[in-house]
């Protein structure tokens, strides 16, 4: 299996927002809260995927949750060139 690593400098190569909104989604659905569109998660990226999480816990009135950098992150992982886009 060939690797492949690509680096987005603040989303100027790609256009990865689609796939990080539906990654999030599924980490919100599994906690029972709601979903972002993707213009809500697009306001919430920047700072890495910590703050992004803590942003969106405390969008909908929780705290982050211990855990849940490692299941976007595995989720994202996973699901990565679904929607994304070369600018």
């Amino acid at each position: 299996m060939r690797l492949t690593l690509l680096l987005d400098l603040d989303g100027t190569l790609i256009d990865s927002a689609p796939d990080l909104t539906a990654a999030l989604n599924r980490l919100m659905e599994a906690r029972e809260l709601a979903p972002f569109t993707l213009a809500e998660t697009t306001a919430m990226i920047g700072d890495g995927v910590g703050r992004l999480i803590e942003r969106a816990f405390a969008a909908r009135g929780r705290a982050m949750e211990e855990g849940a950098v490692e299941a976007l992150s595995a989720d994202y992982a996973a699901h990565c060139m679904v929607a994304t886009r070369l600018y």
